[in-house]
């Protein structure tokens, strides 16, 4: 079967895609119900069958297996996913709109800095509008002029650490939240499992590491990005 892993686009109906374009495909989906779907409140994975005959007999012997290791999720749970659910769709494209807004007032404020256009890497409007609304971007900023390997190497982590100064920002490798905090890390330096050398030289570009931001559906714009806007003059200040 194909399984594909949908928890950074609940509302991507990719089942549906699959039925028309392979009825006889047998898929499931996975998703992680810790991010949008609850809001973060709560951890626990869903599967989800198609209409095929092997994906739902897989579905059954996943169920069977998950009550004998006593791994299905608990009513507190249930409880809290059946609260939160509703509107996920909704709340991931506010996020998505949050994300794409303050990706362009960083873009602006790197260029009006260093002259560059940076390239942010994040879902474009025509996948968005196909229901892969994720709401993270990730990039990597050009180094300032005539930078030190020591400067280019904490660059990203300086930049992280100026947003968190802010009580809008939060340090913090997950996305899906729902609390008003734009998420920001260093993907090479987070705790989210170890990184190989040679996994954070791809990651780098020119001397300069991967940085990555997550939105919440609703937010303070306005500190959002005089936050971003202040951080790039500090880095680029000369």
């Amino acid at each position: 079967p194909l399984f594909p892993y949908t928890t950074f686009a609940p509302s991507s109906e990719v089942l549906g895609t699959i039925k028309a374009l392979a009825p006889e495909l047998s898929a499931m989906v996975f998703v992680s119900m810790s991010k949008s779907v609850s809001r973060g409140e709560t951890t626990a994975g869903a599967l989800v069958a198609n209409h095929t005959p092997g994906s739902r007999a897989l579905l059954s012997a996943s169920r069977e297996m998950a009550e004998m290791l006593d791994v299905t999720a608990r009513r507190d749970q249930m409880l809290r996913l059946c609260r939160n659910h509703t509107g996920v769709e909704e709340r991931c494209q506010r996020a998505y709109e949050n994300m794409v807004a303050t990706a362009d007032v960083l873009r602006r404020a790197v260029k009006a800095h260093t002259g560059h256009d940076m390239p942010v890497t994040m879902v474009g409007a025509e996948h968005a509008k196909q229901g892969f609304t994720s709401s993270t971007f990730s990039f990597n900023l050009p180094p300032p002029a005539g930078a030190t390997p020591e400067v280019k190497a904490a660059l990203a982590q300086r930049f992280v650490d100026l947003l968190t100064e802010d009580p809008a920002f939060k340090p913090c490798v997950s996305f899906g939240q729902d609390n008003g905090l734009v998420y920001c890390t260093v993907p090479a330096t987070s705790t989210q499992g170890a990184i190989k050398e040679e996994d954070k030289a791809k990651q780098a570009q020119g001397g300069v590491q991967l940085a990555r931001l997550s939105f919440p559906p609703a937010m303070d714009s306005r500190a959002v990005e005089a936050r971003v806007e202040l951080a790039c003059a500090a880095i680029y200040a000369r």
